[in-house]
């Protein structure tokens, strides 16, 4: 037996399977009437079965022009802004980043998955809201980086597990524009995390974990998606260093 799908009344894919799944692209919300119909082997048809669903729009996104290396960090920035396009609020965001050159590796990365690197945001993201959530790519020859191609989509993300163990001192921290710089002593090898905090109390982890290089690291909050936000939006914000085990 076989099972024709369609869409507003096109044929848009069959499935000999119990399951089958389908791509409809959309750039606007829209309604569209899918149908399923059942041959059989001797090419008989069922009556098509209707079902009716609605496609809202993704979120938007709007990149920026790769920027020149941190003076601090030595890593090429490229910051992007999202809109909640949709009609209803995101539980968060996960941007995918593809086809970047094979050197070039996506230092914030939230994860990677089939060798495919992405970065998420924590929501909820209002409907009309933005978030500008900053890329950090590494280059071994420090040349400039051609803009990756970025996907995007609705996610629910995990939030970070906060790490129990000694909480390490700071040497320095500091404003900078756009951030906060802190700067601490490392050792080789060692794991370390950064946590951070609006009232001193309720401790939040930043990602991606830190690797010491046996010297000095410094470390930049620029908001999303190492933090859930800018620094400057809380107003206040508390820094402690725990290293991992």
């Amino acid at each position: 037996m076989r099972i024709d799908l369609f869409a507003n009344g096109e044929r848009i894919g069959s499935t000999t399977g119990s399951t089958a799944s389908i791509a409809l692209g959309s750039a606007h919300p829209s309604t569209t009437l899918l149908e399923a119909q059942a041959i059989d082997s001797f090419g008989q048809a069922s009556a098509r079965v209707p079902l009716e669903i609605q496609l809202q729009s993704l979120p938007s996104l709007v990149p920026s022009v790769a920027s020149v290396p941190s003076a601090q960090s030595g890593l090429f920035g490229q910051r992007i802004i999202v809109t909640n396009t949709t009609s209803a609020p995101l539980p968060g965001i996960r941007i995918w980043v593809t086809n970047a050159e094979p050197t070039t590796v996506l230092w914030n990365a939230s994860g990677k998955s089939n060798g495919v690197a992405f970065v998420e945001v924590a929501g909820p993201l209002s409907p009309g809201a933005t978030v500008s959530v900053l890329l950090e790519f590494f280059s071994p020859t420090r040349s400039p980086i051609a803009r990756p191609g970025l996907l995007i989509e609705a996610a629910q993300p995990v939030s970070p597990v906060l790490a129990a163990g000694a909480i390490l001192s700071i040497d320095r921290i500091v404003p900078i524009e756009q951030g906060v710089l802190l700067e601490f002593a490392t050792r080789a090898g060692a794991s370390y995390q950064v946590q951070y905090s609006h009232d001193s109390i309720t401790w939040k982890a930043a990602v991606p974990s830190i690797t010491g290089t046996g010297t000095k690291v410094q470390w930049i909050d620029r908001g999303p998606p190492g933090t859930d936000s800018v620094p400057t939006a809380e107003g206040l914000r508390f820094y402690r260093l725990v290293q991992l085990p």
